[in-house]
């Protein structure tokens, strides 16, 4: 069953420039389909440091436009990988911590 989410994509990830300023980033909302990564992959991806937590499936691909980040219900995430998966893509992200 597709189980519709939302994600919001940005170009960059939100930072304060000063002690006051606030974190402001635009970004466009998609509707996509959430998944849990793999145990392989998870493994796999923590050999090199990465740690994916989630997977979002875009239905178009055109969805997507190479954004480095995406917030998922108020959390910032980067996305670590691309998978092109017939008419759609796939976006693996790891939870934004610390500085970007």
């Amino acid at each position: 069953m597709y189980r519709a989410d939302a994600i919001t994509l940005l170009s960059e990830y939100p930072q304060a420039h000063g002690m006051f300023d606030p974190v402001t980033s635009t970004g466009r909302q998609v509707l996509c389909e959430v998944k849990s990564v793999g145990m392989n992959e998870v493994y796999t991806a923590m050999s090199e440091g990465l740690h994916p937590e989630f997977r979002f499936l875009l239905r178009v691909a055109e969805d997507y436009a190479d954004e480095g980040f995406l917030e998922y219900r108020g959390t910032p995430y980067r996305i670590v990988r691309t998978y092109m998966s017939g008419d759609g893509i796939e976006l693996y992200a790891e939870r934004v911590t610390g500085n970007v």
